[in-house]
C-alpha cells in the first residue's frame, strides 16, 4: 500500500505531555501546529456488580457563563447540513470552544475547568464536559450555550458517552478504575461500575444494552447496562484508547496506541476477530453512519475499509481526536498542541476549513 503524499501537514507532532499517559514510545504522537497557512492543504493520495450509589452535588448556574465570540473568519468556510455545531474541549486553556460550521464562525467559548471528554445528548439539547482534574461533569444547554448544572463525581474523568435513549451518561473514571453512570433525569450518579486499570474510552451499543470500555492496562471491559456490572473482559494488549461501535452493534473497533493497530471485536462472542496494522499510534476512531469506513486519528489519519479490514487511504494529517457528522460528509479533527479545529471533506479528503480554538484540545463532538 503506497502512502498518501502531501505538500503540507495539517498538524505537526510534538512530544506528549502528562495529559496523555502512555509509554515513552508514544511521545511523538501528540501534535503541534505548523503556521496556520499550512492548515489549508489536505492530502488525498489514495491507496488501492455496581458499586454503591453516589449522591451527586448539582449546582445550577443562575447567570450565563459562556462568552460569545464575535464572528472570527475561518480560513475557509463551506456549506453544512448535518452535525454543524461542533464542541471542542480545550484542556490547558480550561474552556470549550463552540463552532457553527454552517455560519463559518466560533459562536461561544464556555469556561470549564480542564475538560478532558465531551458528549452530546442524543436529542442534541445538552452537552456534557467532563473534567480531568476536579471531577466535575458540566452540563451545557446547547441552545443558549449556558451552563445549567454540574455533577460532582469521583476521580479523573477521561471518556464519556450517552445511552441511545439519553437516560444515562457513562463517564470513565481513570483514577479510580470505574465507570460512573449518571442518571440524566435526576442528575445524580446512580451507580459506579468497577472495570480494569485506568479506563479511558467508552461507547454504548446502539441498542443501549452494553458499553465497551477501554482500559489502559490492555483490556476491554463489557458492561451490561441492565445489571450494571461487567459481563466480559477482552484482552487486547497494548494501551487501548478510543472505541467505536458499528451501527449494527455487531462490531467494536478499538484504537490501540501502543501496538499501532485497530482491534476489531465481535460483540456477540466478545472476542477479537481482527487486528488491523495501521502503522501509527492511534488515539481516536470514528465510523461512518453506514459502518463502511473507519477513520483513525493518530500521527496520520488512516481510513479503513471495514469490509476488508484494510487501510485504503492515509492522510498526512496528524490528530488526536476525531468526530464524524451523522451523514458522513465531514470529519472534525483536533490535535493536542495545535489549538486548531480542522474540517475534512470526506469525499475529497481535503481540509476545507480551520478554526482557532483553545489550548490543548483533547476531544471533539458534533451535535446531531
Amino acid at each position: 500500500m503506497a502512502k498518501l503524499t502531501s505538500r503540507k501537514y495539517l498538524l505537526a507532532k510534538v512530544p506528549s505531555t502528562r495529559s496523555f499517559p502512555a509509554r515513552s514510545a508514544m511521545a511523538a504522537l501528540i501534535v503541534a501546529l505548523f503556521p496556520l497557512a499550512a492548515l489549508l492543504t489536505g492530502c488525498t493520495t489514495r491507496r488501492g456488580g455496581s458499586a454503591p450509589t453516589h449522591t451527586a452535588t448539582v449546582t445550577a448556574s443562575p447567570q450565563p457563563t459562556s462568552t460569545a465570540v464575535p464572528t472570527p473568519t475561518p480560513t475557509a468556510a463551506g456549506t453544512c447540513s448535518s452535525g454543524c455545531l461542533v464542541f471542542v474541549a480545550n484542556s490547558t486553556s480550561s474552556n470549550v470552544t463552540v463552532v457553527d460550521v454552517a455560519l463559518g464562525a466560533i459562536v461561544a467559548t464556555i469556561p470549564i475547568y480542564y475538560p478532558k471528554a465531551l458528549a452530546i445528548a442524543p436529542n442534541g439539547s445538552r452537552a456534557y464536559a467532563c473534567s480531568g482534574n476536579n471531577n466535575g461533569i458540566t452540563i451545557v444547554d446547547t441552545s443558549s450555550m449556558i451552563i445549567v448544572g454540574t455533577v460532582y463525581g469521583t476521580g479523573q474523568l477521561y471518556g464519556a458517552d450517552p445511552a441511545p435513549n439519553g437516560s444515562l451518561l457513562l463517564v470513565t473514571d481513570y483514577g479510580n478504575n470505574g465507570v460512573n453512570l449518571v442518571d440524566t433525569t435526576t442528575v445524580v450518579i446512580s451507580a459506579t461500575v468497577s472495570v480494569g486499570a485506568n479506563p479511558w474510552g467508552v461507547r454504548v451499543t446502539p441498542n443501549g444494552s452494553f458499553a465497551y470500555v477501554s482500559n489502559s492496562g490492555g483490556d476491554i471491559s463489557v458492561i451490561s447496562l441492565a445489571s450494571r456490572s461487567v459481563v466480559a473482559t477482552i484482552q487486547v494488549g497494548g494501551i487501548p484508547r478510543g472505541v467505536a461501535v458499528s451501527p449494527s452493534g455487531l462490531l467494536a473497533y478499538v484504537a490501540n496506541s501502543a501496538l499501532a493497530s485497530v482491534d476489531v471485536i465481535n460483540t456477540t462472542s466478545n472476542t477479537v476477530v481482527a487486528s488491523i496494522a495501521e502503522g501509527t499510534s492511534p488515539f481516536g476512531v470514528a465510523l461512518t453512519s453506514n459502518g463502511s469506513r473507519a477513520y483513525v486519528a493518530g500521527s496520520v489519519v488512516n481510513i479503513i475499509d471495514t469490509a476488508s479490514n484494510s487501510v485504503t487511504a492515509t492522510l498526512n494529517l496528524s490528530a488526536t481526536g476525531i468526530a464524524l457528522v451523522p451523514n458522513g460528509s465531514r470529519a472534525y479533527l483536533i490535535g493536542w498542541g495545535s489549538g486548531v479545529l480542522a474540517v475534512l471533506d470526506t469525499l475529497t479528503n481535503v481540509v476545507v476549513a480551520t478554526y482557532p480554538v483553545g489550548g490543548g484540545p483533547v476531544d471533539v463532538v458534533a451535535r446531531p
